[in-house]
């Protein structure tokens, strides 16, 4: 091969692209005078190769003719076979055990004080490339970074092409569940959740994986089930039912001198804002107003977000009226004045 041939092989594996080598003028070569030149041709050129680029095994090599039109074909069939390995991508499940066949044929499982490989995956194809766990900080040397090289090129017929193994370090203390790290067990995560957002309960955890692309449609359907909570409207008939429930379970109906609810109702969302009328000037407790918010997120299935209770104290000369239906029509017209007034200072 020319120094300018040399030159555009290296690069082409420098930049991680397949390679096929195609060898013209074999006609010059035909007939029964240069039958042994013909045959040292076809065994020295795949070796001069393998000579000049060691780091990429099983280059394929085509032998064509321009002039007589030979081997267009097999060209073709050799570009798309190379294509097709370069872009291969191969399941993680099925690499971690071909690395425990590897591994039992390598010097890796006798010795105890070099690094073990726990994890075995690829990242991206064009070109195929993979990343391998090893435990503790010590990093695979390159002899053994060239020997599952070879074995990937072997046992999964992708020679020709560049493979590219990295390496990530996976920290002692992270192995192992008695004595690992809190912020990789999924309760711990939770446990820190809800001990920082102690404000807001039930928020959901979504364990992904970048690295291997999972988790990606666990994310939307929570962010799409989040976004619908946060713009729920409930209905006003609905709460108040629902509003007599709670105060039978609360401490509300049995103090007298506690604040009585008359009314709850919902004015905004995004988050969800509710308004609490209240009896007299005394107003609800943060313990009652924290027992209202839990109640509404367990019976509702609005965990995860913000809720916010407002409170507006109702006159007492408009309750227990005696004037029958026209106390109730005035005291509803009053209800309809203050929520209106209300949605139009918070929307």
């Amino acid at each position: 091969m020319k120094h300018a041939e040399v030159v555009i092989a290296r690069r082409a594996v420098e930049e991680g692209r397949g390679l096929v080598v195609i060898v013209n003028k074999m006609d010059l070569l035909r007939g029964t005078q240069n039958s042994k030149l013909y045959e040292k041709v076809i065994k020295a050129v795949p070796e001069e190769i393998q000579t000049i680029l060691p780091q990429v095994t099983g280059i394929p090599v085509v032998f064509v003719s321009a002039l007589e039109g030979r081997g267009r074909i097999a060209i073709m069939r050799q570009v798309i076979d190379t294509y097709e390995k370069w872009c291969l991508r191969l399941p993680t499940a099925r690499l971690n055990r071909w690395l425990c066949k590897v591994m039992s044929r390598h010097s890796l499982k006798d010795q105890a004080s070099q690094p073990k490989i726990k994890y075995f995956t690829q990242v991206k194809a064009r070109p195929p490339t993979f990343v391998a766990f090893v435990s503790g900080k010590t990093q695979l040397s390159d002899t053994d970074l060239r020997f599952l090289t070879k074995s990937l090129k072997e046992d999964f017929d992708i020679g020709g092409i560049p493979i590219r193994i990295m390496q990530r370090s996976v920290p002692r203390k992270a192995r192992g569940c008695s004595g690992g790290n809190a912020y990789l067990d999924p309760y711990w995560t939770i446990a820190i959740f809800s001990t920082v957002y102690s404000k807001v309960t039930g928020i959901p955890v979504v364990f992904v994986s970048a690295l291997e692309g999972r988790g990606r449609i666990a994310i939307m359907r929570q962010v799409i089930d989040t976004y619908e909570k946060w713009c729920l409207r409930l209905p006003t008939a609905r709460l108040n039912r629902w509003l007599c429930k709670v105060m039978s379970r609360h401490s509300l109906k049995d103090q007298a001198s506690q604040p009585k609810i008359k009314y709850f109702t919902q004015v905004k969302a995004r988050p969800p804002t509710f308004v609490a009328f209240v009896s007299g000037k005394t107003q609800l407790s943060d313990t009652d107003l924290r027992f209202l918010t839990k109640s509404l997120k367990e019976d509702f299935d609005i965990g995860g977000i913000p809720i916010r209770i407002m409170q507006r104290s109702v006159p007492r000369k408009a309750r227990g009226c005696s004037g029958g239906s026209k106390c109730s029509q005035s005291t509803g017209r009053m209800f309809e004045r203050i929520l209106s007034d209300k949605r139009s200072v918070s929307v």
